[in-house]
């Protein structure tokens, strides 16, 4: 049987789901990980994207795309 991410034996409410997602996004020490929403804008990234980009690169890139909105 397939997992499904809204299955609720994963999550089983938003306080839940937040706190799987800080968690892969803690444990993924390799990838770097970006979370945009629907329309580009960076909601989150993990650690290693930090290194590869520079925090001062996210948070720029954070307020260049809220100049735009």
């Amino acid at each position: 049987m397939a997992t499904k991410l809204d299955d609720d034996s994963i999550v089983g409410s938003a306080d839940q789901a937040v706190d799987f997602i800080g968690n892969i996004l803690e444990s993924s020490t390799e990838y770097s990980i970006i979370g945009k929403d629907l329309e580009g804008k960076i909601l989150l990234w993990n650690e290693e994207a930090r290194r590869l980009y520079g925090r001062g690169a996210a948070a720029r890139l954070f307020r260049l795309r809220a100049q735009f909105d």
